[in-house]
C-alpha cells in the first residue's frame, strides 16, 4: 500500500533535513520517537540504519522506513507517496 505524502510528514523531513547530520551523525540518535505528530511517531534505527516510522491512518497502524537521502527527495518533491505495510 502507498500513501501520499502530506505537509504533516513534509514537515518531519524538512526537520530531519535542517539537522544537518549525516547519515553516521545520525547512528548516535538511535531514538525511535523522536519525531512525534497527530498521525507519525518515528525516528532513526541504528540496526535498520534509516529512519522508520509508524502512520497511523483511521483504523490501522502503518510502518514504513525510509534513508536520509530519500527524506531528502521527499523535501525537494521528487517523492510524492511512500509505501507502507502493516506491522509484523
Amino acid at each position: 500500500m502507498k500513501i501520499k505524502i502530506d505537509n504533516e510528514f513534509l514537515n518531519i523531513c524538512k526537520e530531519i533535513i535542517n539537522f544537518g547530520k549525516t547519515e553516521e551523525e545520525w547512528s548516535n540518535y538511535d531514538i525511535s520517537d523522536m519525531f512525534q505528530t497527530k498521525h507519525y511517531c518515528g525516528g532513526f534505527d541504528l540496526i535498520e540504519s534509516e529512519f522508520t516510522f509508524s502512520y497511523f491512518g483511521l483504523k490501522e497502524e502503518y510502518w514504513f522506513q525510509l534513508s536520509l537521502k530519500t527524506i531528502n527527495e521527499i523535501c525537494e518533491g521528487k517523492i510524492k507517496e511512500i509505501k507502507v505495510r502493516l506491522p509484523d
